[in-house]
C-alpha cells in the first residue's frame, strides 16, 4: 500500500518547481493586457519561488552565499540609480532600469544556491534545456489547430486575433515571442553535441533533438536568433580549428545536422509559410520576411537601426543624454529593444562603461575552470548574444529571460563551487 501511495503522490521538489516555472509558466499576455504586465507577473512569481528556494536551502543548513557576479550586478544597479537621479529620471524609470540588475543578482544567487547544494547537476540542466527546445517546437505546431488557439494564446505575445496573423503563426514555443524562443533554441542546440560527448544523451536522441530544434528555429523566422545561431556556429568552428580537437561522433552529428537542416528548410520553408494569411500585406511567407529589406512593410528592422543610429549620436555627443520626462521615450523611441542601445541612449558614455562591465563580468563568470555542458554552451551563447543579437534585441531582460539566463549563470557557478569543494582533500 505504501508503494501505491508513493506512486499516486509523486514528490515535487521546490527547485524543480522553480526551474519548471521559469521554463514553462504561461505569460498570460492576453489576460493581463500586454507583455509589459506579463513581465511584471512572471518576475513576481519567480521572485516568490526564488525566496522559497533560498529559505528551503537555509533550513537544510546550506550556507546562502552571494557570488561575486551578483555583487557586480548590484554595484552596477547603484551606478544606474545614481546616473538616473542626475538625469532626473522618474521613479518608474529608475525602478525598471535598476530593478532588472537587482533581480538578475537575486536570480543568480538562487541558481548559485541550487548549484552549491547539489540540488541540480550539469546532466539534469543540459537535458532539461534540450527537452525544452523539443517540447517548445512541438507546442508551436499547435498554431495549425485553430480549436487549440485559446491554449496557445496564453503563451503568445501576439495573439490569434492580431491584425497581422503572420506573427501569431511564427514558432514562439513557451517564450512569448519568436526571437526570445529562437534564442533559447540556440542554447538548446549548443547543449546537444556537448551532452552527447559527455554521454548525457544517446546519439539517436541527439540527432532527433537537433533536427526538431533547428526546424523550430526556422519556423520562428526570428532573424536576430538566426544571426545569433550563425555567430555561435562561427565561434564553435574557429574554436575547434584552434584546438584541432573534434571527435568523429561530433563531426558526424554536425554533418548530418547540417544536411538535415538544409532538407527541412527546403521542404518546409515556402509551403508552410504560404499558409500564413495576413490582413495587412496579403501573403507574406517566411523567406520574404527573413530576407526583407528595410521598408514600410517591416518597421521592426527600421526601428532597430534607428536605435543604433540614435545611440551613436548620443555617445558621440551629437545629441545630449535625455533628461526628465524625455527619458521615458528618448527622442520619440517608445520602446528600446537592444541591450547596448538601452545603456547608450539612456546614459551616454557612462552607459558604455556599464555595458562593457556587464559584458566582461558575465563572460568571465560563465568561463569556469572545469566547464561542464551548460557552462560551455552558456559561454558561447552569451558571446554570440552580446556580439550578434544584443544590438537588436535584449532577450536577456525580457519576459522569462531575466530569470532563466541569470539563474543558469548562478547554477553554473554553484556547480563549479561544489566540484571544487568535493575535490578538496579532507584531513
Amino acid at each position: 500500500m505504501g508503494v501505491v501511495v508513493r506512486i499516486l503522490k509523486p514528490k515535487v521538489s521546490l527547485h524543480g518547481l522553480y526551474f519548471g516555472a521559469i521554463l514553462y509558466l504561461p505569460i498570460f499576455a492576453n489576460l493581463l493586457g500586454g507583455s509589459g504586465r506579463s513581465q511584471f507577473f512572471l518576475n513576481g512569481v519567480f521572485l516568490v519561488l526564488g525566496i522559497a528556494v533560498l529559505t528551503s536551502l537555509s533550513h537544510r543548513r546550506h550556507k546562502i552565499a552571494l557570488p561575486k557576479y551578483s555583487i557586480v550586478l548590484l554595484a552596477l544597479a547603484i551606478c544606474v540609480v545614481f546616473l538616473s537621479l542626475i538625469t532626473a529620471s522618474s521613479f518608474g524609470r529608475i525602478a525598471s532600469d535598476a530593478g532588472r540588475l537587482i533581480l538578475a543578482a537575486f536570480f543568480v544567487s538562487v541558481g548559485y544556491g541550487l548549484g552549491c547544494s547539489g540540488a541540480i547537476s550539469d546532466r539534469q540542466l543540459s537535458r532539461n534545456l534540450i527537452v525544452y527546445g523539443v517540447l517548445g517546437t512541438a507546442f508551436s505546431l499547435l498554431v495549425y489547430a485553430p480549436p487549440l488557439w485559446s491554449i496557445v494564446d496564453i503563451y503568445k505575445g501576439r495573439q490569434s486575433d492580431d491584425l497581422l496573423q503572420f506573427h501569431f503563426m511564427r514558432a514562439s514555443g513557451f517564450s512569448g515571442y519568436p526571437t526570445d524562443f529562437g534564442s533559447i533554441l540556440v542554447l538548446s542546440i549548443l547543449c546537444v553535441p556537448l551532452a552527447l560527448q559527455k554521454g548525457y544523451i544517446s546519439s539517436k536522441f541527439a540527432l532527433f533533438s537537433i533536427a526538431v530544434v533547428l526546424a523550430g528555429l526556422a519556423l520562428s523566422a526570428a532573424r536576430g536568433s538566426m544571426l545569433q545561431f550563425g555567430g555561435a556556429a562561427v565561434i564553435v568552428y574557429f574554436s575547434l580549428m584552434f584546438r584541432r580537437k573534434i571527435s568523429r561522433k561530433l563531426l558526424r552529428l554536425q554533418v548530418l545536422a547540417l544536411v538535415g537542416a538544409s532538407i527541412a528548410v527546403f521542404l518546409l520553408w515556402t509551403p508552410i509559410s504560404e499558409m500564413y494569411q495576413t490582413r495587412a500585406v496579403g501573403r507574406l511567407n517566411i523567406f520574404d520576411y527573413v530576407m526583407i529589406d528595410i521598408s514600410e512593410v517591416d518597421a521592426s528592422v527600421l526601428h532597430r537601426f534607428n536605435e543604433l543610429e540614435l545611440a551613436a549620436d548620443v555617445v558621440l555627443g551629437a545629441l545630449p543624454v535625455p533628461t526628465g520626462e524625455s527619458r521615458q521615450q528618448p527622442y520619440g523611441m517608445n520602446v528600446i529593444e537592444g541591450f547596448h542601445t538601452h545603456y547608450l541612449v539612456r546614459y551616454g558614455i557612462p552607459g558604455v562603461l556599464i555595458a562593457l562591465t556587464l559584458i566582461i563580468a558575465t563572460l568571465k563568470a560563465v568561463q569556469v575552470r572545469t566547464p561542464g555542458v551548460v557552462a560551455t554552451a552558456l559561454f558561447i551563447w552569451f558571446l554570440s548574444f552580446f556580439f550578434f543579437l544584443a544590438p537588436f534585441s535584449d532577450v536577456w531582460s525580457r519576459l522569462r529571460g531575466l530569470a532563466l539566463y541569470s539563474s543558469l549563470i548562478g547554477m553554473v557557478l554553484g556547480i563549479e563551487k561544489r566540484r571544487g569543494f568535493l575535490s578538496t582533500p579532507t584531513s
